[in-house]
């Protein structure tokens, strides 16, 4: 390939495209043993604004997690800490015992909740992109994907519709080989038809013994797959367990959700 075809760092690439570069930070082992992320009394927030104040967290290896709250809870700048695109925090934060930089994005897959394509590539020029930055992106996969996808090879992106540009942003995080795949908000704004099709792609695409981190307000339509969950709310973590825990009594996630919330929508 070319690479003169491609730029560098593409303007039309938003700040959530998850390949920036850093400097390599030294590895420190921290947490559990089996925990692939762990926080220490994480802080962060926006001028007056606290949306993450002193949380501590374990999660573990090899689990499908669901990170729940509403609107504003802080869930996406948790993940923006994870993926190293938030530097401005307080706290400690270790992704398989690295701090979030280049070593980690090495490890994670991010599927941002806003389109990070360049709006002039076409799909094969956004795989080939993609390949270009990751070592373990599985080009050969990704190519056979587009056609069970049923996306157009050479089709531009900005020509395409929401549901088929959600479709080429799944394939490119979970063509990768990752240990970690977080994905922010991976079904939102597609019907439930396409929702099901989503959360299938990510279940037979993902690499066994692999961790998803799964930000989502749909719960109902992932709580059949949640190994765990972890449920934020005015910068606290309100409430963490299993599943299997969870619902023991009978309570579904969701109806569990609701009644940690019921008088909390206003952040």
């Amino acid at each position: 390939m070319d690479n003169n075809n491609f730029p560098g760092k593409s303007q039309d690439f938003i700040e959530d495209a998850p390949f920036e570069f850093e400097e390599i930070q030294p590895e420190i082992n921290t947490g559990k043993k089996d925990s692939i992320i762990s926080v220490r009394n994480l802080s962060k927030s926006y001028g007056s604004k606290k949306v993450l104040d002193g949380v501590s967290f374990d999660l573990e290896r090899g689990h499908i997690i669901g990170l729940l709250g509403p609107n504003g809870s802080g869930k996406t700048s948790l993940i923006k800490i994870f993926t190293g695109l938030i530097n401005d925090y307080s706290g400690d934060v270790f992704i398989d015992g690295h701090r979030p930089g280049v070593i980690t994005k090495a490890k994670v897959a991010y599927l941002p909740e806003k389109t990070y394509l360049a709006s002039y590539m076409t799909v094969d020029d956004s795989i080939n992109y993609i390949a270009d930055f990751y070592d373990d992106f599985d080009k050969k996969k990704a190519m056979s994907m587009v056609d069970v996808f049923q996306l157009p090879h050479k089709q531009k992106v900005k020509t395409m519709s929401k549901g088929q540009q959600e479709k080429i942003q799944l394939l490119l995080v979970m063509c990768r080989n990752a240990e970690i795949y977080i994905l922010d908000e991976p079904m939102g704004g597609v019907d439930p038809a396409a929702r099901d099709f989503i959360l299938q792609a990510i279940l037979q695409n993902r690499p066994e013994g692999s961790t998803i981190l799964m930000s989502t307000h749909l719960i109902h339509d992932i709580e059949p797959v949640l190994d765990s969950i972890i449920m934020i709310g005015h910068g606290s973590l309100l409430k963490q367990d299993t599943t299997a825990n969870l619902t023991a009594k009978g309570q579904t996630i969701n109806e569990i959700f609701k009644e940690v919330f019921r008088n909390d929508w206003e952040f």
